[in-house]
């Protein structure tokens, strides 16, 4: 059975990211960072920005302006700068990041 979340397929691992959520699709090797709009002075809808990473992404956590993301298949890890939207490096972890 598999878990849906805004119609993209398997999600193993949402994590916090400055001003929203990152959500990893595992099939599709992206990642999916859906900033939430502030409410105030006027309404804005959320942007997703959807970005290419290793095989098999399954979590994602952040630091600052860093968002990190572990991909299962690639045994590494994706780095994004959290300002640009942009794959800043990509760490070799091991077996099973």
């Amino acid at each position: 059975m598999k878990a849906h979340f805004l119609g993209i397929g398997v999600i193993l691992g949402i994590g916090v990211i400055p001003d929203g959520i990152g959500v990893p699709r595992f099939e599709t090797k992206e990642v999916y960072l859906i900033r939430v709009a502030s409410p105030w002075n006027p309404p804005q809808p959320a942007k997703v920005t959807i970005l290419k990473v290793g095989n098999g992404p399954r979590a994602v956590t952040s630091s600052g302006n860093f968002i990190y993301v572990a991909t299962f298949g690639s045994n590494d890890v994706s780095v994004i700068d959290g300002k640009t939207n942009q794959v800043v490096n990509t760490i070799m972890i091991g077996t099973s990041p």
